[in-house]
């Protein structure tokens, strides 16, 4: 079974370092999407993350199955920082953390997805796509925690198995 991709359509969507710069439902507090509701790609993304963290390859067709790319190995991370988080406020306080701490771009010395993503033709095209990350980051990490925590505020031990994978055996820092 091969992992699985970005469902979304990328025609006329701005692109920048080789991503899909998709539009993602503005939801109150995040939440997840109603039942039966479309999916953007963070939902996509959560959906995916514990099949295609499994995998240890994980073919690119195209824009938007980068920025799936990109959010599952954010993904990941987020699992790991919340694995020391045993209530749903000390999972919000790690994931406002996390997405507040700055990160690498497509061409930095730092980023380590090189083969995956092409560098950024111009700082503005890197700025571009850092900005359009860290809106989704911040995002992302929200909507997780619904996932992650119980009602009551106690973790969900079926999504909490999944904090010490690692995508591909690589791992954002």
């Amino acid at each position: 079974m091969p992992p699985y991709h970005c469902t979304l359509p990328v025609e006329g969507v701005p692109r920048a370092c080789g991503c899909a710069l998709l539009a993602v439902a503005d939801r109150p507090g995040d939440a997840p999407p109603p039942e039966g509701g479309e999916l953007d790609v963070l939902d996509q993304a959560i959906r995916f993350f514990r099949a295609n963290v499994l995998f240890k390859r994980f073919d690119v067709r195209g824009e938007g199955d980068r920025t799936l790319l990109y959010l599952t190995f954010y993904l990941s991370l987020c699992m790991n920082r919340l694995e020391k988080a045993r209530t749903r406020a000390e999972g919000e306080r790690a994931m406002a953390e996390l997405a507040r701490e700055s990160f690498a771009a497509p061409g930095d010395s730092k980023w380590i997805l090189g083969a995956f993503f092409p560098t950024a033709a111009s700082q503005g095209e890197a700025d571009e796509w850092k900005g359009y990350m860290k809106s989704c980051r911040e995002r992302v990490g929200r909507r997780l925690l619904h996932y992650c925590y119980k009602a009551d505020g106690s973790y969900d031990k079926f999504w909490m198995s999944f904090c010490n994978k690692k995508f591909m055996g690589k791992a954002l820092t």
